[in-house]
This record gives structure tokens, sequence and C-alpha cells, in this order.
């Protein structure tokens, strides 16, 4: 084997540590055993909320925090490339203190209900707001899984 092909082998394999190492050390911050809790005619898995430090809106349904955790709304989608869904998300969020309830570990993001701090005693659910601007819509691949269902569906009938 040639110096050039084995320093390219080398490379490849050392960047696929990294980001093994990256994937392992963001999800581990989620709480690895989820609590089930049941919501009447389902079970659902809940991960233990965590604060998010906004990094970048991706999509009208997908944040990235400081710590590089990547989250997916629960229950939302919104398109891609809507610049307006984008800018609603980020005002939003921007400069607020958020929490995340993680419903699900994905390969390389979580999904869940996203909440910000309104008050000392008081929230706003994110998720059912997108929805509610219009500029997203109840994703029914994933709705089920979401504690506040019944809010991002009653948020979707407006």
């Amino acid at each position: 084997m040639s110096k050039k092909v084995l320093g390219i082998v080398l490379v490849c394999v050392g960047a696929i540590a990294m980001v093994a190492l990256f994937r392992y050390l963001v999800l581990e911050k989620i709480d690895s055993e989820p609590s089930v809790i049941n919501d009447g005619d389902r079970m659902i898995q809940v991960y233990q909320s965590q604060p998010c430090e906004l990094n970048a809106v991706i999509s009208g349904d997908t944040i990235t925090c400081k710590d590089g955790i990547k989250v997916k709304l629960c229950g939302v989608t919104a398109p891609v490339n809507n610049t307006q869904a984008i800018a609603k998300l980020k005002e939003l969020l921007q400069g607020r203190e958020i929490s995340l309830s993680p419903m699900m570990k994905d390969s390389d993001r979580i999904v869940a209900e996203v909440f910000i701090k309104i008050s000392q005693d008081e929230e706003k659910f994110i998720n059912s707001e997108m929805i509610r601007s219009g500029l997203a819509k109840p994703d029914p691949r994933e709705v089920n899984i979401c504690l506040g269902r019944d809010q991002i569906l009653e948020a979707g009938k407006k």
C-alpha cells in the first residue's frame, strides 16, 4: 500500500472516529433511560428536561443549541428553506431562556418539546406557537409521541 493511500485511509478513520465521539458526547447529554408516562390511550417516553442556549435556527422546525445538540420540534413540520418560518422561530427563541423536554433520540438529533420562560411561573410552548403562526403544520408522523399532542393538534385547527 502506498504512503498516499495509507495517509488517506488514516484521515478517513480519524474523521469517522471524531464523528462517533461527537455523537456519543452530544447524545450522552440526554438521560440515557427515559421515563415512561401513561397518557390515557398511549405510553410516552420522556427524557429529563434540559436547558438549551440557542446557537442557530436551521429551519422552521429545527434548531441547534450551543452545546452541539440538534433539536427537532416534536410534532411540527415546516418547509426547510422557508425564510418566514426560520425568522419566526428565531424571533420566538432568540435571547430567551429555553427548556427542552426530549421525547426521542434520533441518529443525530433529539425530538423535543421546546419551551421559553415567560415569567417565574409561566412558559410558552413553542411547538404549538409555530403551528399557530401558520408557518408550520402538525407532523402526523411524530405528533403521537409528544406530550403536548392535543395543544399541537388544536393549534393546527386555527
